[in-house]
C-alpha cells in the first residue's frame, strides 16, 4: 500500500503548488502526443523477452508553467525468446506528475516525471487461450520537446518502468522495462 500513499502525497502537493493564485498561465496548457517505441527488457524480463517495438499515445496538463498532470498507454509487442516463453503484448498506462525545467524556454520543453498505473502481460500462445496478467507499475524519467511552431512539436522520451510481478505469474521476478520513444506533439 506504501505506493498508492506516495502517490496521494503527490498529488495533493502539486494541487497545492497548482492553486497557487500568483502563478503565471502557460497559453496553450493542453498538449496530445503520439509515438513509436523500442522497448527494452531488462533483470529476469530479459530472460524470456527480446528489446521489441511499440507504440502509445499520451497527454499533458500544464497546471502552472512548471508543473505538468500527464498520463500515457503504451503498447509494446514483445518477441519472447524461442523455447523459452511465448509473444506478449505488454500494455502499460500510467498516470504522472512532470516538472518543467524550461519553463521559461518558448521553444523547448524538457520534463522530468515520476508517476503510477498499471502493467498488463498478455502471452500469445500458439494454441489456446491467451494469459493475462495485470500488475501494479511505477515509472519515471525525461521528455524532451522541441516546438517547431507554437501548435507541433518533435518529441523524444527515456522511460524507466517497474511492475511488481511474481514469477509464478509473469516467469519474471524482476519486471524492468525501459521504453525509448519518439514522435509528435500538438498544444492546445
Amino acid at each position: 500500500m506504501r505506493p498508492f500513499r506516495l502517490l496521494a502525497a503527490v498529488a495533493v502537493m502539486v494541487f497545492v503548488v497548482s492553486a497557487t493564485p500568483a502563478r503565471a498561465q502557460v497559453e496553450r496548457p493542453l498538449f496530445l502526443e503520439g509515438y513509436g517505441a523500442f522497448i527494452i527488457p531488462t533483470g529476469d524480463y530479459a530472460d524470456v523477452v527480446k528489446a521489441s517495438i511499440g507504440f502509445g499515445a499520451g497527454f499533458g496538463l500544464y497546471t502552472t508553467p512548471a508543473i505538468v498532470l500527464m498520463g500515457n498507454f503504451n503498447w509494446g509487442l514483445m518477441k519472447g525468446k524461442e523455447g523459452i516463453f511465448p509473444d506478449q503484448d505488454l500494455l502499460s498506462y500510467f498516470a504522472m506528475v512532470g516538472y518543467d525545467v524550461t519553463a521559461a524556454v518558448p521553444n523547448a520543453s524538457v520534463i522530468l516525471f515520476a508517476g503510477g498505473g498499471g502493467a498488463t502481460f498478455k502471452t500469445k500462445p500458439e494454441a489456446g487461450e491467451s494469459d493475462s496478467q495485470t500488475k501494479f507499475a511505477l515509472n519515471g524519467g525525461i521528455k524532451a520537446y522541441i516546438w517547431v511552431s507554437p501548435q507541433f512539436g518533435i518529441m523524444g522520451a527515456a522511460n524507466a518502468s517497474y511492475a511488481f510481478t511474481s514469477e509464478s505469474e509473469t516467469d519474471s521476478s524482476n519486471t524492468f522495462f525501459f521504453p525509448l520513444v519518439a514522435g509528435l506533439a500538438v498544444r492546445f
